[in-house]
């Protein structure tokens, strides 16, 4: 006889038979009996002796467990139940059940033993040669589990293996990570790999949340199954029209609700500060809502006012993104270690989040299957899709695409929609949901009165001290940190006499995390979106561009491509909604640096962006002026004569993106879906967050914080505080800054370098903790400035 009690599913002596029961308690709470059922069938393999010996249980014998070939759990517990019993007992699916067991874990090796291969029948020999243990083992769990005699070894597919089939041969599974969902859902099989994909994925929620649960030591309580399951609210539109109420919005100005014609798919345009926060809330009802932003500072706004919402009347609102552990220990948040591990299962009604963190499963590395069985289930929002680069646009795309496949549904809400991605997506969207409200809702709103100059920021500084010096809230936009930090500086230097160095600012990416937060709030703080008069400036770069509710009365930005470039104006008089024509000078002021003559202009302070693009920008906004390149060469300046009609935005949008399929920016866009759409995949999930980010970059620390950072972890240590959340709070949000790395490899060193000559008997987690991180031996460090290099 064996003893139950005595096999652990995990190396912190979780029995079995708990996780089992634990995972099926929440697969049960979120689906139906047949994913509790998959639940308590998925990891039955670890009775495997191998397994066992892993973890140091005490199930067996060691000399009897010394002589089975290691083979994952997962693969196991193939072999571990009576297909035919299952489904004449539970009318369940054979290949969805089978692919959810086989690949809830996935390693590269595993491909292999999906063919014939010598581990697989020196496997199946042993196993065979046990037969009579596994039996009684598994005949225990039947009873232990209620699952009345389908656990049992599997004696016709154990000799197909032992006869040189493969369980590619048997057809009995199909890898997730294999499905080309793009195909028309009309498609014969299209029904098994829908189904396959969401109980894989459903299986992969259940298993996560109740292990992180496990792992934390704690029983899978009441609450905990709660945050795992309730998927939906009940409230959420009242709640939204009472706050709309409150705040003074007549039925007559309440767009949203006359606009909203159904919770299908819905592509919403309509400008900054419109509203289109309202409308994703109700379009969402009672499904579980998850908000996707393009930046960080923006989802952390977002959240804040999310969470100030619903969390009003016990509804659960989770952050979502690379550093949300560490914004839950800022003071005054309703962030709590339980809720970020909780939102990290995706697992509250309202989930706020960076794209990074949902958008790569379109590249459907390992894993990816439980984001998309999620996003079935639930109302996903796209907020300024524009904001993503060409090759990110298309990962969006595929992902909305797969998604809508599947069943789920999408809110895609911008101030511009450009042309390429608009023929994309409306193919998914009844024409009766994509809702245009510039026209209507916004005739007669006109607050922005450009002026186009040949000349670069710095040749402004003298206009924008003088617009603070009489109590304007001034906005200043560069296209660069560097550029950005030069401004910043003469602006200090030059304003001396006049403005006060309080009342000028900076904000960039490559501050700390922890200085950022600091700066991401004053910015709101002095740049409220009302009428309260706080003079200042505040110099920054494109993360300004979305989400933040703020408002300036001047903007002086870098020419940006015109989508962008909306986005900028859309922080200047935000306020103002009701019928308006702004009366005085420019407003916003348009710095394009070139060099060349006439048509020739290059056009040298857009750096960052495609030049084709940027040149069509220039070209239009100069033709609503009847006016050209030349025109602006020679009089180096053109003021508008009248200020922008919002209602023509996004016509200029159009117009810049219209016939621009031979350019670079297209080329890019065209190719990267093109690759998606063909079956393209990434093999780990750090890998497609890397490529949808774009990004090759470093966290560094500079050379003047490191004494203070390697000081940090002493006290850690000393104080056995030494954890993930203590080093990422004290340390990596205090000390680091993301930085590309470009041609910086001989200027930084490992941070595990300086910590093995300074520190002794250091532990193994911390060289984990300081993976990937570097000192920058080049760089200083500059509370106002950010990162300095040499």
């Amino acid at each position: 006889m064996y003893d139950l009690t005595k096999f652990l599913a995990k190396s912190s002596g979780v029995n079995l038979v708990d996780h089992l029961k634990h995972v099926s308690r929440v697969g049960r709470s979120i689906g139906d009996r047949k994913l509790e059922i998959i639940a308590l069938l998925h990891d039955v393999g670890k009775i495997y002796p191998a397994f066992q010996k892993e973890l140091g249980s005490e199930a067996y014998q060691d000399s009897f467990m010394d002589s089975f070939p290691r083979v994952p759990h997962n693969v196991v517990s193939v072999f571990c139940f009576d297909k035919k019993k299952l489904v004449q007992k539970y009318n369940m699916q054979l290949k969805p059940t089978i692919t959810a067991i086989f690949f809830h874990h996935w390693r590269e090796e595993m491909t292999g033993l999906l063919t014939t291969n010598v581990k697989m029948k020196v496997f199946v020999q042993k196993v065979i040669e046990y037969r009579k243990i596994f039996d009684e083992i598994l005949n225990d769990l039947n009873n232990a589990l209620g699952l009345e005699g389908i656990l049992k070894l599997d004696m016709t597919l154990l000799e197909n293996i032992l006869h040189g089939a493969s369980l590619n041969d048997l057809d009995i599974l199909i890898p997730p990570y294999k499905m080309k969902l793009s195909v028309p859902r009309y498609l014969s099989g299209f029904e098994d790999m829908s189904n396959i994909i969401i109980q894989s994925g459903l299986l992969k929620y259940s298993d996560h949340f109740a292990s992180y649960f496990e792992d934390q030591e704690n029983e899978l309580n009441e609450e905990m199954v709660a945050a795992a399951s309730v998927w939906q609210t009940d409230n959420r539109e009242q709640i939204v029209l009472k706050e709309m109420e409150d705040k003074g919005i007549t039925d007559k100005d309440n767009w949203q609700k006359r606009k909203l014609n159904s919770t299908d798919n819905t592509i919403l345009i309509a400008n900054t500060g419109a509203g289109k926060t309202y409308f994703a809330y109700m379009w969402a009802r009672d499904r579980r809502l998850v908000i996707t932003l393009p930046l960080r500072s923006a989802v952390n706004a977002m959240y804040a006012r999310t969470a100030e919402l619903f969390s009003k009347n016990g509804e659960k609102v989770g952050l979502l993104h690379s550093d949300a552990d560490i914004e839950s220990k800022q003071p005054g948040e309703f962030l709590s270690g339980f809720n970020i591990n909780v939102a990290r299962n995706l697992a509250y009604p309202n989930i706020v989040t960076t794209g990074d963190q949902i958008f790569p499963a379109a590249l459907q590395y390992p894993g990816y299957d439980k984001i998309y069985a999620i996003l079935k289930n639930s109302a996903l929002v796209v907020d300024e899709v524009q904001a993503y680069s060409p090759q990110a646009a298309a990962v969006v795309i595929k992902l909305l695409k797969d998604v809508s496949a599947l069943g789920g549904k999408f809110l895609l809400m911008t101030a511009t929609l450009p042309p390429h991605i608009r023929t994309e997506i409306e193919p998914l969207v009844d024409k009766n949901n994509i809702i245009n409200i510039y026209p209507e809702v916004f005739r007669g709103i006109k607050k922005h009165k450009l002026s186009i100059r040949l000349s670069g920021l710095e040749d402004s500084i003298d206009e924008i001290i003088e617009k603070a010096f009489e109590g304007k809230r001034v906005l200043v936009i560069a296209n660069t940190v560097k550029r950005a930090m030069s401004v910043y500086e003469k602006l200090i230097n030059t304003s001396k006499s006049k403005l006060e160095k309080s009342k000028i600012h900076l904000l960039h990416s490559r501050f700390t995390p922890r200085d950022r937060r600091v700066k991401e709030k004053e910015i709101e703080e002095f740049f409220p979106n009302n009428l309260v008069r706080k003079s200042g400036v505040f110099v920054t770069t494109q993360i300004i561009e979305a989400s933040l509710d703020i408002s300036a009365d001047y903007l002086y930005t870098d020419i940006a491509p015109m989508d962008s470039l909306i986005q900028r104006l859309g922080r200047v008089l935000r306020y103002i909604r009701d019928e308006y024509k702004y009366r005085g000078e420019p407003n916003v002021i348009v710095h394009i640096e070139g060099r060349g003559k006439k048509s020739d202009l290059k056009i040298t302070n857009a750096e960052v962006y495609p030049e084709e693009i940027i040149l069509r920008t220039v070209d239009t906004l100069l033709d609503l002026q009847s006016k050209d390149r030349k025109d602006l060469v020679f009089g180096r300046r053109i003021d508008f004569s009248e200020p922008l009609d919002e209602s023509i935005k996004a016509d200029l949008v159009e117009t810049v993106y219209t016939d621009i399929e031979n350019t670079n920016y297209m080329r890019n866009f065209r190719e990267a879906l093109a690759i998606l759409e063909s079956g393209w995949m990434s093999d780990r999930k750090r890998d497609a967050q890397r490529i949808f980010r774009e990004i090759n970059n470093i966290t560094v620390i500079p050379a003047n914080m490191v004494d203070k950072a390697i000081n940090t972890v002493k006290i850690l240590l000393d104080n056995n505080e030494l954890t993930w959340i203590n080093f990422k709070e004290k340390v990596v949000s205090t000390y680091t800054i993301s930085i590309p790395q470009g041609n910086r490899r001989k200027t930084i060193s490992l941070l595990e370098d300086y910590i093995n000559q300074r520190l002794e008997n250091v532990p193994d987690r911390l060289y984990s903790y300081c993976r990937g991180i570097y000192v920058h031996r080049k760089a200083i460090y500059n509370d106002s400035l950010g990162l300095i290099e040499e």
